[in-house]
């Protein structure tokens, strides 16, 4: 059996203590027991879209017709500047 290290903070070390008290087992049995159940989770891998999606149209520029007025899109797809500062 592999042997790891790592730190806890004060108040996550006392509660682990009380619960391997309580359980009468070795704090190493509730240690790999949530291991055990945080990586039996399945990943659900998320698009960038998905994640920004409840944010995504709650700004209004106050312009309805933005994204297709051409007096908005000057410069637009040309060709890019760089600016020094």
């Amino acid at each position: 059996m592999a042997i790891i290290t790592c730190k806890l903070p004060k108040e996550l070390d006392d509660k682990l203590t009380a619960e391997a008290a309580m359980r009468q087992v070795p704090k190493s049995v509730i240690v790999r027991q949530a291991l055990e159940a945080q990586l039996s989770k399945p990943v659900k891998k998320t698009s960038l879209f998905d994640q920004m999606e409840e944010g995504l149209g709650c700004v209004d520029s106050g312009v309805p017709d933005l994204a297709t007025d051409k007096r908005y899109l000057g410069g637009y797809g040309g060709k890019k500047v760089r600016r020094s500062h």
